[in-house]
């Protein structure tokens, strides 16, 4: 199979990344540095997994970086991830709300994390700060519908809602935005940012493989080539008595 750069890749892409041991869907949701809300770590392939993984409450209040959600999905679900691809992801730090918002190099270190309200397009939502810039993939509510098995279902942003200290932003089922009490129980969907030098093969199986290099530096590329003919005469036959 033929192996080509994750960079290559055009957003709303479907790659495959082992969870679990299990092949699991992920959408390539934006290409490169979404802007300057971002520090330089976040310049990659962003990807989130398509469907609902699974479910779980957010945590004891709608803090982000002190949440249940957070230290699940680096510690339990990172370590389900196909170990050479666990290895490559990028260590980033997202913009979040804490006491105001953190952005750049002040944002949150993470390697999987939820995204944002700002990044799946929400804006000018009461109680709900820009955290980011809207990733290039969702450019509606279609885009933001993801499935628990069947159905739609709706899933946990990592926004707080700032009107209190219990309020968290999801994606409804529809699309639309949406908030719940941190202690319900709602969709995860893992997003994580990637090195572009990672490869896909035709199935969509993301890898640390390597593209195979075409080698160009013989100038008889594609040429058959013939032996060497030999300038010393060969010796005479002997004749026979």
């Amino acid at each position: 199979m033929a192996n080509v750069k994750l960079s290559t890749k055009a957003v709303g892409s479907i790659v495959k990344i082992k969870v679990n041991g299990a092949a699991k869907d992920f959408i390539i949701v934006h290409q490169g540095l979404p802007s300057s809300a971002y520090d330089a770590s976040c310049n990659g392939v962003w990807v989130v997994m398509k469907d609902i993984y699974t479910t779980s409450t957010f945590g004891n209040n709608n803090s982000y970086k002190d949440s249940g959600i957070h230290t699940y999905l680096n510690g339990t679900f990172y370590n389900l991830i196909d170990s050479k691809i666990r290895a490559a992801i990028k260590q980033v730090k997202i913009p979040y709300t804490n006491s105001g918002i953190q952005s750049g190099a002040n944002g949150l270190s993470t390697k999987v994390f939820l995204l944002s309200g700002t990044e799946v397009g929400f804006s000018n939502v009461s109680y709900m700060n820009t955290e980011g810039t809207k990733l290039a993939y969702f450019d509606s509510a279609s885009k933001r519908i993801a499935y628990n098995g069947s159905s739609a279902a709706e899933w946990w942003l990592r926004s707080p809602n700032t009107g209190g200290s219990n309020g968290v932003w999801l994606v409804g089922s529809d699309g639309s935005f949406g908030n719940w009490y941190c202690y319900y129980t709602c969709g995860v969907r893992p997003a994580l940012i990637l090195p572009s030098s990672l490869v896909v093969s035709d199935d969509g199986t993301v890898s640390t493989n390597t593209a195979p290099a075409i080698n160009a530096s013989s100038t008889n590329l594609g040429r058959r080539t013939h032996p060497s003919v030999s300038a010393t005469p060969l010796p005479m036959p002997t004749a026979i008595p």
